[in-house]
Formats: C-alpha cells, structure tokens, sequence
C-alpha cells in the first residue's frame, strides 16, 4: 500500500507576501537534512552527513516496516513512508538524490555550502559566542543593520529555496511522499 497522494504544484506554491525564510518550513520542512550539510562555511552542529548519519549503519538494508520501526526502532510513524521508500536502501535513496543534483547542473559540495550557508549562518545571532553577542548588540543599537541581516538572511534562504525545490518536485513525481522526504 503507498501513501503517497501524487504530486500537486499546490503544496509547493508560496503564499502572498511570504519570506522564504517562512515558506521554506512549510513546504520542504526538513528536506534540506536529506543532504549531505557540509561544515563550510560555517562549522555544521551535529554530524555534517545530515540524516545520512543516521542510517549509516543500515546503507545497504532494504527498509523494511514491520509494524515496530523501519529496522525496528520502534518508529511509529514507518507506514506513513511509501513502498518505493520502504522497499530500497539508503545507499539508492541518496543516490537518487546525488544524482538529481548533478542533473540540475550543481554538486553536492556546492549544495551543501549553500545549505550550510542559509541554515548555520542565519542562527549565528542567535548563539552564545562573541559573534553572537556582537550581532544582538548591533540590531539594539543600529535598526539598519538589523535590516541588512535580514535582507542578507531572506536571500540565503531564498537561494537554499530555489536550489532544493526543483530536486524535490521530481523526487514528489517519481512517487515519493512528502513525509518521505521531509520527515
């Protein structure tokens, strides 16, 4: 049995005057983890394999649901996921996935630095370090640098939008879900 319903330009569509930054969540969620994140050119918290990591130990394992996880971790959620999912390794899966990126004319080192770029670098005001620090001061004290992050922010996300959205509708009409590639 497949949950996938089939592709609609619907469910990728933004909405009137929406950020990027706040479209890229609602649609492609956590997508952008399906690729490898890169520690450039900010240093990626976590393993920079994203959830490649975490099939790491199962690469060559046909996902199999039994009703007690994928590989019976006690996933709950498993029979959301399609046969097509269910029914390869991670090693095809991301191999599809690699591929469709060098289809659309990138690399996967230059995905990941523009995944890392728009992910990692528009958290660096939010973090405890001295470049943290310096950019709360700053927007307290400068309301025009506080614009200027955020114009900078909207066009990191913007592109991370742009790069990634093309890879997912093919992968959405090949037949897999959306909670195969955002969960």
């Amino acid at each position: 049995m497949s949950n996938s319903k089939k592709f609609s330009p619907e469910e990728v569509k933004m909405r009137d005057d929406e950020s990027y930054w706040a479209a890229f969540p609602r649609i492609l969620n956590n997508f952008f983890a399906r690729f490898v994140i890169g520690n450039k050119p900010y240093r990626c918290v976590g393993d920079p394999r994203g959830y490649r990591s975490m099939e790491a130990d199962y690469w060559n394992e046909v996902r199999r649901y039994n009703g007690e996880g994928i590989y019976g971790d006690g996933d709950e959620y498993g029979h959301l996921h399609t046969d097509k999912y269910r029914n390869q390794t991670p090693r095809q899966f991301y191999g599809e996935i690699d591929d469709l990126i060098v289809q659309h004319g990138l690399t996967v080192e230059k995905v990941a630095e523009i995944i890392n770029d728009a992910y990692f670098g528009s958290k660096i005001k939010y973090s405890s370090t001295w470049r943290g620090s310096l950019h709360r001061r700053l927007e307290k004290w400068f309301p025009f640098y506080r614009d200027w992050v955020e114009k900078r922010r909207e066009a990191k996300w913007k592109l991370m939008f742009e790069t990634l959205l093309p890879i997912y509708i093919e992968l959405r009409q090949r037949g897999y879900s959306t909670y195969d590639l955002r969960a």
